[in-house]
């Protein structure tokens, strides 16, 4: 489908932990976008909130939005993310599948198409090809006097949570490029790879090696997790980099 999910009963569980605590480090969900949907859903109502919608993806075709409550699928109920993830791998590509969700307290379907490969593929080779292009016109080569690539990032460490483990250089165009994956680090672990260009963290641009500190200077990732959009030659995607909640 193209989406990051989180179970309804996980929001309503930060939710209350706020309440008490004062403090909000969810960070797949807005904190707007949380009290939204624990004010207008009611209580006993179950299914999987829409925490991050991938461009151009079945589900952005489709016109799903962020904070959509999915309940159902072609009559089908959806308790956990689980139940949407084991029902779609039994569908065929090109298959339809009536979704009803809850958006703005108000329920309605929305009918997505499977596997549309041709849309993909055109979509994919035309990332390809800006990624090539920006990579030729936009990273600053390093001096020839650079000293080697370390083996820690230490714009990246925070000595009380665990460290992104990546090393980072800035480009010209918006984003930042990762030059190295360290072994065994959340960013490997998560599947991120030398080459990538880390576009956005949980919706939020990244043009800078700044704006990506920043962006995760508050995560714990042992505990929580974020949606990084990364481009690189196989197109664009997004990755949930640290803890999944789902």
């Amino acid at each position: 489908l193209g989406i990051f999910m989180v179970n309804m009963k996980k929001v309503r569980e930060v939710w209350d932990l706020f309440q008490e605590t004062k403090v909000y480090n969810f960070t797949l969900l807005p904190k707007e976008q949380a009290e939204k949907l624990v004010n207008e859903i009611p209580s006993d109502t179950q299914g999987v909130v829409v925490s991050n919608v991938i461009e151009g993806a079945a589900a952005s075709q489709a016109g799903f939005l962020l904070g959509d409550l999915i309940i159902g699928m072609n009559d089908k109920p959806l308790v956990e993310s689980t139940d949407l993830r084991n029902y779609v791998g039994t569908l065929r590509p090109g298959e339809q599948v009536q979704c009803r969700l809850l958006r703005d307290g108000k329920e309605m379907e929305i009918t997505v198409t499977l596997g549309d490969r041709d849309v993909a593929k055109q979509r994919d080779e035309q990332l390809r090809k800006e990624f090539i292009a920006r990579r030729q016109s936009s990273v600053t080569p390093l001096p020839p006097n650079h000293p080697p690539i370390p083996n820690q990032a230490p714009d990246l460490q925070e000595k009380s949570k665990p460290k992104l483990g990546a090393v980072l250089q800035d480009i010209r165009s918006s984003g930042v490029l990762i030059l190295k994956v360290l072994a065994g680090s959340v960013a490997a672990n998560s599947g991120l790879k030398s080459g990538d260009i880390v576009i956005s963290v949980d919706g939020r641009a990244v043009n800078s090696i700044q704006d990506l500190k920043e962006a995760i200077s508050d995560i714990d990732f042992d505990f929580q997790g974020v949606a990084m959009e990364i481009m690189n030659r196989s197109g664009k995607r997004s990755v949930l980099v640290g803890k999944d909640t789902d």
